[in-house]
């Protein structure tokens, strides 16, 4: 029961794709953060990457960004980028 109220405040209020932006001076319009959404919800709009309203916080646009472009709210911009590809050994 409580995980029922717990996962409809986050689905309605902390799925938000509100504080995601890409710096205009570091994005360099490769479209990889559209490629790689599994909600899809990103779109390029004239170079830009522009957010829909579904999202399932992966974080996969933030952290595979070749130039750390991408940015949630305040939060990010200091912050290092991880992806699995880092750390496999081939």
């Amino acid at each position: 029961m409580k995980s029922n109220i717990i996962n409809k405040g986050f689905n309605n209020f902390a799925r938000t794709t509100k504080p995601f932006y890409a710096d205009k001076e570091k994005c360099i319009s490769c479209g990889l953060c559209a490629k790689m959404c599994p909600a899809h919800t990103i779109t390029l709009v004239n170079g830009n990457p522009v957010w829909g309203e579904k999202c399932y916080q992966c974080l996969k646009c933030i952290n595979y960004c070749p130039k750390e472009a991408i940015q949630y709210g305040d939060k990010t911009s200091k912050r290092g980028r991880y992806n699995i590809e880092k750390f496999i050994k081939e």
